[in-house]
């Protein structure tokens, strides 16, 4: 079996994957090529501890997830990716049940990209939680 951390990242993806026109990788070994973007880059990032309650371990697990755009405007560009992100991801806060809550955390600052030879493009980094329940002491099993 596969654990609900697991399961809830999984799910992302697969509503990441379900933009059209878009490059979509989790964890990948390196940026996406000028020929891949526009793209979004999903990257896992830290579970802190679970909070231990009566039968249940209330468990967050963080990710970002960095979009890759660039057209005649690159505001208008990465706006317009960032649109259809939120518009996806917010959608269904529990990811088919899986979840408790999925929440936007953060945004980095967009990254102008001009390097002689490609296509000059954007990058902006949104951080998300996601809460989810597990059975006391078992990653496998969604909590109540």
């Amino acid at each position: 079996m596969t654990s609900v951390r697991e399961q809830n990242l999984s799910a992302v993806k697969t509503l990441l994957d379900a933009i059209p026109g878009y490059t979509v990788q989790r964890n990948p070994p390196r940026d996406p090529n000028d020929d891949q973007i526009p793209a979004f880059v999903m990257e896992d990032g830290d579970e802190p501890d679970p909070r231990l309650l009566t039968g249940v371990d209330q468990n967050m697990v963080n990710f970002t997830v960095y979009i890759y755009a660039k057209g005649a405007t690159l505001e208008t560009a990465i706006d317009a990716a960032y649109v259809l992100l939120m518009n996806k991801l917010l959608a269904d806060r529990t990811l088919g049940n899986l979840a408790l809550d999925l929440k936007r955390t953060g945004m980095t600052a967009p990254d102008y990209i001009r390097e002689k030879g490609t296509s000059p493009y954007v990058i902006i980094g949104v951080d998300f939680s996601i809460e989810y329940w597990t059975a006391e002491g078992d990653p496998e099993a969604l909590g109540p």
